[in-house]
């Protein structure tokens, strides 16, 4: 299994298989009540490969599997390698082909969760665990996850469903040409399914059928009602080889179209979402416009949604406006007429355009590109939505449109002379009305906001529904991924962190910040005993003399990521107070690299603490006292329980590696843009294949020039305002 085993990296090359049997070994991980997943693989004369394939359902290290090979009395050694596995059970007898052995396995399966895996084909480190929470965390019938495209051991790219989570409809289903062969929906190995639904569904598979026999059991769920729900993770390692029975699409498709001749007329009562298409292989172009390119945390995310239309193949081109935040008077003026030139010489199919308020405050010439593009507003905080605020707290001014002089936040971040905030607010929402216009919500938390925003100004739910876009952004699996403890140790010896202790991240150590509520940060970390716990306080604030000591350690804004990365990676808990955040992108980062998430905050902050499935949030409701008692009382708690710690770090790794990477992102983008119509107008291409490891696009920046010249300064090409390491 050389290439399995010893090249992971273009598999997942955080969860090497060594890494993998102490990670789960030092957890409570095992031990849980873990559903039954039995998993089948056909077997003719497959010594060629089938070693391979075994040892990777071994190498799940998943406790509670049922694993059949039924083997077609095999004379080329097959036989013998089933013999050096107790783990499975071999069927060796005579069938009639893969959809008989097939039946013969599921008839007496046990598994609540059903798949088979082709004895050529293998599973993804932590495939199967992966599969068991996303079933456990969503009310679906089947479960789709990626599969990784290879030839001779070389990694070609990662398919991924690309239509909308839901019901499986065979409406869609039966439209070979523009559906079903679009590649669409999914590789039989990446598709886990309930017992329950494969017995809704008649409980077996059409043994008439030599080449489609998968493509009818879902023709016959989707009758039965299934629904169906994708994460974003490599799931199944797909093997291309001249050898296998698919190899020539020809010999494939015309077994299909006789049985699609055969089926009844589609009877489900949704009808199609989508239209057959008819597509080319053409992918969109993006222009992405933003104030400081991919630097600080709304700089961090527009940089995450770039490097997600990049690995789905997108042509992408950033623009920011500046190159460091400006002062408050805002003496200098982006080259606007530039930047809208060549915006329209590159002629996208759609702008997404993210903060601007760290370089300007005149946005009019947005007005200039909206006529000729969709252009869709990132909401990495609620500027847009008010004449200066950032975050309005409890201020509802913004509702009626009476954001203007009186506004009783006017000191704060980013500053606006009081006598410009009615004009500001006018010029942001003749932006927003505009019919071109949308919005990008990061959380539903946002989306509630925006709502409630537009309500209040007379759109109707129709209205909101077409132009508010809900979700979730990414953190970049590439930096944050969880470290084997022996590696830990390494990176704290390097940041001079205590060995013997465990290391909580504070994110923000900015006290003039009154929204991130650090004060509340603190106390809870205060209140942990001072034997078993030690601060990281990160952030561009120095943090008051006397609160500091040898249990807390003080960093400064740190912007490459790399390094950032590491510290994250040393971390067991990271704490959030923040009574306002429309993501929590600190989180996800931190929940990637395996730190527990703790909050006493709002905002969007407990929905992803609640899709993560293990951490602290304070109860809605709670006072800030009994949230801040909550807390500790959880973090000592489980502080005392080292295994489940480790358990439970190891969940938060695994959720948020397919609910927030970079590729959950590809696909709600991809997504976003098929709903929209961005691709489906123009005959774009609707699969999405996901490159095997790409790199943002760098950002071009628009030179500052002064209030009084007259002369525009040219473009400085791509200037890298933030790199990419390998």
């Amino acid at each position: 299994m050389a290439n399995f085993r010893t090249n992971p990296a273009w598999i997942d090359d955080k969860f090497q298989i060594e890494s993998t049997i102490r990670q789960v070994e030092a957890t409570d991980f095992a031990s849980r009540d873990w559903p039954r997943i039995t998993v089948v693989t056909p077997a003719f004369n497959s010594a060629k490969y089938i070693e391979e394939t075994i040892k990777s359902v071994d190498f799940q290290f998943y406790p509670n599997i049922e694993y059949i090979v039924s083997d077609n009395c095999s004379a080329d050694g097959t036989r013998e390698i089933l013999a050096k596995y107790d783990f499975l059970d071999a069927r060796i007898e005579p069938d009639t082909g893969q959809a008989d052995a097939l039946n013969r396995a599921f008839r007496s399966a046990q598994g609540d969760i059903l798949t088979w895996l082709n004895s050529d084909d293998l599973f993804a480190p932590f495939a199967l665990y992966k599969m068991a929470l996303a079933f456990r965390q969503e009310n679906t019938d089947l479960v789709a996850g990626q599969a990784v495209l290879f030839e001779d051991g070389t990694p070609i790219n990662r398919h991924i469903y690309s239509l909308p989570d839901g019901p499986l409809l065979e409406s869609e289903l039966l439209d070979l040409e523009g559906m079903w062969l679009t590649g669409q929906y999914f590789y039989q190995p990446e598709l886990f399914f309930t017992k329950e639904i494969y017995k809704r569904a008649g409980g077996y598979v059409d043994e008439k059928l030599f080449y489609s026999m998968d493509y009818e059991l879902w023709l016959r769920m989707a009758r039965a009602g299934a629904r169906i729900k994708a994460i974003s993770t490599p799931v199944a390692l797909f093997r291309k080889h001249q050898d296998q029975k698919t190899h020539d699409p020809s010999r494939f498709r015309s077994e299909l179209r006789q049985l699609v001749e055969t089926v009844s007329p589609a009877r489900n009562s949704q009808g199609k979402r989508f239209t057959g298409f008819e597509w080319s292989d053409r992918l969109p172009k993006v222009a992405m416009l933003n104030d400081l390119g991919f630097q600080y945390g709304a700089g961090i995310a527009h940089e995450s949604i770039a490097k997600a239309l990049k690995l789905s193949g997108c042509e992408v081109r950033a623009f920011s406006l500046a190159a460091k935040p400006h002062s408050a008077d805002l003496p200098d003026k982006p080259d606007y007429e530039t930047i809208v030139r060549k915006v329209h010489e590159f002629a996208p199919d759609l702008v997404i355009v993210g903060n601007l308020h760290g370089a300007e405050r005149d946005h009019s010439w947005l007005a200039e590109i909206l006529p000729g593009y969709p252009v869709f507003f990132v909401l990495h905080d609620f500027y847009m939505l008010t004449g200066r605020c950032a975050y309005f707290g409890d201020c509802r001014k913004h509702l009626d449109l009476s954001c203007d002089r009186t506004c009783p936040t006017f000191f704060e971040y980013p500053p606006l002379a009081v006598s410009r905030i009615a004009d500001a607010l006018s010029a942001k929402t003749r932006l927003l009305d505009h019919p071109n216009a949308s919005i990008i919500a990061c959380s539903r938390y946002t989306c509630d906001v925006v709502t409630e925003t537009f309500s209040a100004r007379g759109l109707s739910s129709n209205a909101i529904k077409n132009k508010v876009h809900t979700l979730w952004l990414g953190a970049d699996t590439e930096y944050f991924f969880p470290e084997t403890e022996k590696r830990r140790a390494g990176l704290r010896d390097n940041f001079n962190l205590p060995a013997g202790k465990l290391i909580v991240l504070l994110p923000s150590g900015n006290y003039n910040d009154r929204r991130k509520n650090v004060q509340a940060a603190w106390r809870i970390f205060c209140a942990l005993p001072d034997d078993r716990f030690h601060a990281i306080v990160l952030g561009e604030t120095p943090v008051s003399p006397h609160l500091l000591g040898d249990n807390f350690t003080h960093m400064p804004y740190i912007s490459d990521k790399t390094e950032l990365s590491r510290l994250f990676r040393c971390s067991d808990f990271v704490i959030n107070t923040s009574h306002d955040e429309t993501f929590g992108q600190t989180i996800i980062e931190a929940a990637l690299s395996g730190a527990l998430p703790v909050s006493a905050g709002r905002g969007a902050v407990p929905e992803i603490i609640d899709a993560l499935g293990a951490g602290f949030q304070a109860p809605p409701g709670a006072c800030e006292n009994d949230a801040i008692s909550s807390a500790v009382e959880y973090m000592t708690s489980i502080a005392g329980n080292p295994e489940r710690m480790q358990g439970e770090r190891l969940e938060v790794s695994l959720r948020a590696q397919y609910l927030f990477s970079i590729d959950a992102l590809s696909r709600h983008l991809h997504l976003m843009m098929k709903e929209t119509g961005v691709l489906t107008s123009s005959r774009m291409k609707p699969k999405l294949d996901l490159a095997i490891s790409p790199s943002a696009p760098q950002p071009a920046m628009i030179v500052p020039v002064d209030q009084g010249s007259k002369t525009l300064k040219k473009l400085l090409g791509w200037l890298p305002l933030s790199s990419v390491r390998k």
